[in-house]
């Protein structure tokens, strides 16, 4: 710790600031004011730290490269909190809309303006996230007959699918299936995890290209879970290996 700090107050903000940056915290903590600090408290708060970790306070060689250490990211904090626009755009999307503060901060008029503004872009950005995350499929069969100029639905079957990539050869699949002909249906939900093998390319898990094995476990009767291994063979050929796992008593479906 710095021996020129020796009044209280100073050693409390020396702790204060180390603690916010040990645990990563973002400006309003590395200035030691809330989030709703006016422009004013921003400015004092500020201040007194510059009055503490301001490298011109320190002589010492080890001394000076400490107060700049920390005075760097006090002003990167007072920088980004002291103006509107990017203080609008730091709290909503945090660091990364500093840049975009300012390319568009000087085409919208008022606070209440800029915080509506980026408060947008971060939804955007939340639903953009998701839509890459979870990709979803529907599908419907139906099989119709015609009798005497009459059209009717004699079976039908509908499924549904969400697939989440969670890495670049590893994709979880959650399927709704039903099946319903002459009055009667049937349906299930089955979650799938796929594992590409190999150099396969980022996509390939969640299309089930190339090799890959898997395994599916149905939420509901019948409890039978399966485990696939498929290899991708010269000319577009497949071959497919499928173990099923059945419990020796299993529960009958209601």
């Amino acid at each position: 710790m710095n021996q020129q700090l020796t009044d209280p107050d100073e050693d409390a903000l020396h702790d204060l600031l180390r603690n916010a940056e040990a645990s990563g915290a973002d400006y309003y903590a590395v200035l030691n004011v809330p989030r709703t600090a006016s422009a004013a408290a921003i400015n004092d708060a500020y201040k007194r730290l510059s009055r503490v970790f301001h490298p011109d306070r320190h002589t010492a060689a080890e001394q000076r490269q400490w107060a700049q250490r920390h005075f760097h990211g006090i002003q990167r904090a007072h920088e980004v909190l002291s103006d509107d626009a990017t203080r609008a755009a730091y709290d909503a999307l945090g660091e990364a809309g500093v840049p975009i503060a300012r390319a568009v901060g000087h085409k919208v008029q008022s606070a209440r303006d800029l915080h509506a503004h980026f408060e947008r872009e971060a939804r955007r950005r939340r639903t953009e996230d998701i839509e890459q995350w979870v990709q979803s499929k529907s599908e419907a069969a139906p099989v119709v007959r015609f009798t005497r100029g009459r059209a009717a639905v004699e079976s039908l079957a509908v499924s549904h699918s969400f697939t989440s990539t969670l890495s670049e050869s590893t994709a979880l699949v959650v399927a709704a299936n039903m099946f319903a002909r002459q009055g009667r249906g049937s349906g299930n939900v089955v979650a799938t995890l796929r594992r590409a093998l190999g150099a396969a390319p980022p996509s390939a898990a969640a299309a089930g290209g190339g090799s890959w094995v898997s395994v599916s476990a149905p939420a509901l009767p019948p409890y039978a879970a399966t485990v696939d291994a498929v290899h991708q063979l010269p000319h577009g050929a497949f071959a497919t290996t499928r173990v099923a796992l059945r419990p020796r008593s299993a529960p009958a479906a209601t």
